[in-house]
């Protein structure tokens, strides 16, 4: 009997597909909470981090956690990318919720046909409330205002804003 490698290979997956939740049992059966970091800007738009470029890191030895999420929105000849970085001092491991002040900065880089968009705002001005922590995911809000780092621009205001994200501890 002769056995095509295609056919083979294509059931070698299928059975593993199958498989491998009933032999992981329970644990792979659960859904698993999703990352996500949101807020409401003043300019009238929203910043939604996007699942594949959210992360957090805690460094224990100065108790820094740093959260960061990236939006791209693609619409025709359009792309704008905002980024939202926060660097916070703040012991997540001992007793919550802790509010602390973070340094942080949003960028909105993209185009808009040929028109370039490069904007940037920064500054000590967002107050983060680390409401839980169980080990492995963070979660918290977020609020208020940013300076543009380049003339011209108006503060931007953060409200409303929101994080859940798996945290790697370093």
């Amino acid at each position: 009997m002769t056995v095509r490698w295609k056919t083979f290979v294509g059931a070698a997956v299928v059975a593993a597909l199958v498989m491998g939740p009933v032999a992981a049992g329970p644990a792979l059966a659960k859904k698993k909470k999703k990352e996500s970091m949101k807020a409401s800007l003043s300019a009238g738009g929203k910043f939604n981090g996007q699942k594949k470029f959210l992360f957090a890191v805690y460094s224990a030895p100065g108790n820094v956690v740093t959260l960061s999420g990236t939006s791209i929105k693609r619409r025709g000849r359009s792309v704008l990318t905002r980024i939202l970085n926060m660097g916070c001092s703040a012991d997540i491991k001992g007793p919550l919720p802790v509010t602390v002040g973070c340094a942080s900065q949003y960028a909105e880089t993209g185009f808009k046909g040929r028109t370039v968009i490069d904007k940037g705002w920064g500054g000590e001005g967002l107050s983060v409330t680390f409401t839980s922590y169980d080990g492995t995911r963070v979660t918290g809000t977020f609020s208020g205002t940013l300076v543009a780092n380049n003339g011209g621009l108006a503060p931007l205001t953060f409200s409303n804003g929101s994080f859940s994200l798996i945290l790697d501890a370093q």
